[in-house]
């Protein structure tokens, strides 16, 4: 009978034979312990891994089947793509388990005007997603759940859409959109850069409402690429 030598975990053998020495076949594929210690390992370290909040399902085990979802397949080189799609809705399930369980009740519905959206063909998936339309708008999105002063600056063909995903994970609402331009990602990176003194982090700006919405008019009235014409 072949044997191997199992390394155990952490001191522990729960395989229990002589010397450590364990058939082969007992192993776990590509491991230095045998399928026993693999289970004693799993039964201490499993508690300690992040879980889904409403299925209990680790995370990692949640994520790859998400990015399966999505489309994705393990191995390839988009595979790591669709695993940051997946850690990105983890961290937004997770924060809509903390707002709705734990953070006192908020408005979910402050802007009761109607937002803008751009009529336009669906993105394409080939290996990534590659946008057919660059129309749309930026907007300037407040968090009542944050300090004043700071304001959420981006850019989306449909702001009601993007105010509703908000909402999931903060009290939002929207206090201005530009008028629709041709280029709305070119716009937004722009007016990041002009603001970029006030700029905490990524679209998050520390900065007075009014040179915000300033800043995105001057920047659309200057530039005539930022057109649309009817």
């Amino acid at each position: 009978m072949n044997t191997k030598r199992c390394s155990g975990y952490k001191g522990h053998w729960a395989c229990e034979y002589p010397d450590n020495m364990v058939p082969v076949e007992e192993f776990a594929m590509n491991q230095g312990y045998c399928r026993k210690c693999q289970s004693f390992r799993n039964s201490i370290r499993e508690p300690k891994r992040p879980k889904h909040p409403t299925n209990g399902r680790n995370k990692r085990d949640w994520k790859h089947s998400y990015a399966i979802s999505l489309g994705g397949k393990r191995g390839t080189p988009e595979w790591q793509s669709y695993l940051d799609v997946a850690e990105e809705q983890f961290e937004k399930e997770i924060l809509k388990d903390v707002i709705y369980n734990i953070a006192p009740p908020f408005n979910l519905a402050r802007t009761k005007r109607k937002l803008p959206k751009v009529d336009r063909p669906k993105s394409i998936r080939i290996t990534t997603k590659k946008i057919v339309d660059p129309r749309g708008y930026v907007y300037i999105f407040k968090d009542h759940m944050k300090s004043d002063g700071l304001y959420k600056i981006g850019a989306s063909y449909e702001p009601q859409k993007r105010l509703d995903q908000a909402n999931v994970w903060g009290d939002f609402e929207s206090i201005y959109e530009s008028e629709e331009v041709a280029d709305c990602a070119k716009l937004e990176k722009e007016v990041h850069q002009s603001l970029r003194k006030y700029q905490v982090k990524g679209e998050w700006f520390n900065v007075p409402k009014d040179i915000a919405i300033n800043t995105i008019k001057e920047l659309v009235n200057e530039s005539f690429n930022y057109a649309v014409t009817g």
